[in-house]
């Protein structure tokens, strides 16, 4: 840091001012990330919770030789149990809701060219018609 200072004692005023400057932001970033870095250590470092791992046999009174169920298994079973039972305690009676509660969907609005690789054929379709409306009108009117 002593070196620092020797080479702002060498600078003119108006550069040593700006050094000055310098020096403050850098002062305060080194400031900041101290902070950080006390922060990081505050935190405790220790190995995470083990996950258990639970294995359970499919049917409690089944066949002796059935397989184990891994923790996803077993957690997907314990869920269907519980929205059987949550099932059960509901009342069987339909709730009304009001209708200035319901949401209506409302679609958005249809794209007239649904699929642009087709436009040169309905142009040419269009052309075509267009064509033998003209021919017809042509034969009437020389009849």
């Amino acid at each position: 840091m002593g070196e620092v200072f020797e080479q702002r004692e060498l600078l003119p005023r108006e550069e040593r001012s700006r050094f000055d400057d310098q020096i403050l932001a850098a002062s305060e970033c080194l400031k900041s990330a101290g902070t950080r870095h006390q922060q990081f250590a505050s935190l405790p470092i220790r190995q995470p919770d083990p996950i258990a791992k639970t294995w359970r046999k499919k049917e409690a009174h089944g066949e002796a030789n059935a397989r184990a169920l891994a923790a996803a298994e077993v957690a997907q079973r314990d869920l269907k149990t519980r929205e059987r039972q949550d099932k059960k305690q509901r009342p069987a009676t339909l709730e009304r809701v009001p209708e200035e509660r319901m949401r209506r969907f409302e679609s958005p609005p249809r794209q007239n060219n649904l699929f642009p690789h087709l436009q040169h054929q309905r142009d040419w379709q269009a052309r075509a018609r267009a064509r033998a409306r003209e021919r017809v009108g042509t034969r009437e009117s020389g009849r």
